[in-house]
């Protein structure tokens, strides 16, 4: 259910990192509404992305979901 869902996303989002062993970015997929959805959660510690490249990651996935080609 959503609040199972919003449950495990916060629990990503404040999970920590290991620094030295990383990986600094998690990506995971998860499952939601009885498998008719799925939500992808994106954690990256500050050290890996400034502002700029997390528009640029944001503006690529949703390129992507909408079909379009990467150049």
């Amino acid at each position: 259910d959503e609040e199972k869902l919003n449950e495990t996303i916060e629990a990503l989002a404040y999970a920590p990192f290991d620094l030295y062993s990383g990986p600094l970015l998690r990506a995971t997929i998860l499952q939601a509404n009885n498998h008719s959805r799925h939500v992808l959660h994106i954690t990256l510690h500050h050290l890996i992305a400034d502002g700029v490249s997390v528009h640029v990651l944001i503006d690529a996935l949703r390129a992507m979901l909408n079909g379009q080609t990467l150049s």
